[in-house]
């Protein structure tokens, strides 16, 4: 009886192959809960014997091209273990419930979608009948995708063995069985999604997903199910505002770095740790597991080679390393901040957990129409550390109903408002009141009792913020002309504070997104940025850009000389 999880442990930790860092956090996690597994009150426990039969079955599924039974690596067998094995000890049921499993394409990605859906069809017994499996997407004709590529492996297994094709039939939008079962694609743009029982639900090539609209579907529809199993399986895209990025991705950076628990799910990422390792072929299977076979390693490094070469002369190469190297990159060669370089912008926990109590602040304010974003955002010296941290809040218009603007701009900004990263309007009208923006930032200032530096702003729509704070920061209100002149050179030292670590952010979710959507627009030696389309929001980063007008200039030296009075080490000279 073959421990699948412990071969492919043992084989990367004596050297023979090499993995990526969340792939071995995910290790690190397995090999922690075997041992807690030890202790009565653990509930869950990992089971040989249940990874027998799934990796069995899905090796003799037939390859639909040849009819030969296909042989699966030993990082397939890993994944369908570690799905299959853990366990629940009160019932014996599965323990994870959503899986993460996401590497570069040419993958042996579609052998294993069909044969965890073909074997929930078929074998899974929870529920005894009736069991319902979807291949989902957005659209009808990205589902079907998936569907057919199950409909074929099962045509195939059909013409082996009787059995099956006693017990199973082949429509063409459905797949059925005789106790009730069925696999259907099932999308976004379906007449009707109610009713739904769902115990599979399989998102092929979630980072081409726009919405979570069908990933919140499928996880309502489980609500009765003893073993329900949502699989993820996708390579990365430049889609870096689509869900798979912007939500899961960044969940399971959390999980498997222990910042947040959750047993039920199951995190697998192959990929390349960061952008040098993309010149180091010995290094290209910790995105491209398949290398572990000699033959596929010789093959895929030549394409690879041949490939980046090329694609480094057309200046095409962001589509080669999401594709082909599991990294998620921006699509547009003029983004004015990549991935990596904001991702790695993130503070640490020392800087996170800094009192900012009465520290200067420079704040930007980006007023726009009041049925749009209005965002604050701003810049923090902590002195102490020569470092500067960033944030931001955003007012959000909800004009024609907050679903359809959250349709309409392709963001979750209800789940932003519930983790305190902006404020929906609760106007009638759906309008931004720009008063209940002058109270949050009064009160966000009052609280904090900052020295406010700076309130830099664009006029435009400026009059009755003045008008009411004039009063208590009128010193501090710096006007911002929105042009090069005044916007380049902080434009262009805001990105240069970031790539040098002298800037750092908190993660907020509009801000990063604003990030993402900003592309640079340089002309005659100056720097701005500015988005593609109108949906695409960079209001945050606007704001920003806005507050380091002044924050550049800040001077972490500099001597407060009240301070030294009250110290006694500043004379009057007599």
């Amino acid at each position: 009886m073959g421990d699948y999880v412990s071969e492919y442990i043992e084989a990367v930790e004596n050297g023979s192959i090499i993995v990526s860092d969340k792939i071995q956090k995910a290790i690190e996690r397995h090999k922690s809960d075997v041992e807690k597994s030890k202790n009565e009150d653990y509930p869950y426990y990992y089971s040989i014997g249940h990874t027998q039969q799934i990796v069995k079955f899905v090796e003799m599924l037939p390859d639909p091209k040849t009819g030969k039974p296909n042989v699966l690596a030993l990082f397939q067998k890993f994944i369908l273990a570690m799905l299959w094995g853990w366990r629940k000890k009160s019932d014996n049921t599965r323990r994870f419930k959503k899986a993460y499993l996401s590497l570069a394409r040419k993958q042996g990605k579609s052998l294993l979608v069909s044969g965890i859906a073909l074997y929930c069809l078929i074998y899974e017994r929870n529920p005894r009948n009736a069991r319902q499996i979807y291949a989902t997407a957005n659209m009808r004709d990205q589902a079907k995708i998936v569907f057919n590529m199950v409909k074929s492996q099962l045509k195939a297994v059909r013409g082996k063995s009787k059995t099956v094709r006693d017990f199973t039939k082949v429509l063409k939008y459905e797949v059925t069985t005789t106790d009730d079962s069925f696999m259907q694609p099932l999308s976004a743009d379906a007449d009707t999604l109610d009713g739904l029982d769902t115990m599979l639900g399989i998102f092929d090539e979630y980072a081409l997903s726009k919405t979570t609209e069908m990933m919140d579907v499928i996880e309502t529809s489980m609500g009765q199910q003893l073993e329900p199993l949502i699989v993820i399986i996708s390579t990365a895209s430049n889609k870096l505002n689509y869900p798979m990025y912007s939500v899961e991705y960044h969940y399971i950076n959390k999980l498997l770095s222990g910042e947040t628990e959750n047993d039920e799910y199951l995190a697998l990422c192959w990929e390349q740790d960061n952008m040098k390792e993309i010149d180091k072929p010995e290094l290209w299977i910790k995105s491209n597991p398949l290398m572990e076979i000699i033959e596929q390693k010789e093959q895929l490094t030549s394409m690879y080679k041949r490939m980046l070469k090329e694609s480094k002369a057309k200046g095409t190469i962001s589509n080669i390393l999401t594709k082909h190297f599991n990294v998620w990159v921006q699509s547009s060669k003029e983004s004015y901040m990549n991935t990596e370089e904001w991702s790695s912008a993130i503070a640490d926990d020392s800087m996170r957990n800094s009192n900012l109590f009465g520290r200067d602040i420079y704040i930007g304010v980006d007023l726009s129409r009041v049925g749009d974003l209005t965002s604050i955002s701003w810049a923090i010296p902590i002195d102490e550390k020569q470092k500067i941290l960033a944030n931001s809040y955003s007012f959000v218009g909800s004009k024609g109903g907050i679903e359809q603007k959250e349709k309409e701009d392709k963001t979750p900004y209800t789940a932003y408002e519930k983790a305190g990263e902006c404020s929906i309007s609760t106007q009638p009208s759906g309008l931004v009141d720009y008063r209940d923006m002058i109270v949050w930032l009064d009160e966000f200032i009052q609280h904090n009792e900052f020295n406010v530096k700076a309130i830099c702003y664009d006029p435009y729509n400026a009059g009755l913020m003045i008008t009411e704070l004039s009063e208590r920061y009128g010193d501090a209100f710096v006007e911002v002309r929105q042009g090069p002149f005044t916007l380049s050179p902080a434009t262009k030292q805001l990105k240069i504070d970031i790539l040098n670590g002298k800037l750092v952010h908190l993660n907020n979710k509009l801000l990063n997104r604003g990030m993402y959507n900003a592309v640079s627009v340089e002309k005659n030696d100056s720097l701005m940025i500015d988005k593609t389309t109108n949906r695409n929001k960079i209001d945050p980063v606007d704001a920003l850009i806005n507050a380091y007008t002044q924050a550049q200039y800040h001077d972490f030296d500099e001597v407060d000389v009240n301070e030294l009075i009250e110290s006694g080490e500043y004379g009057f000279g007599w």
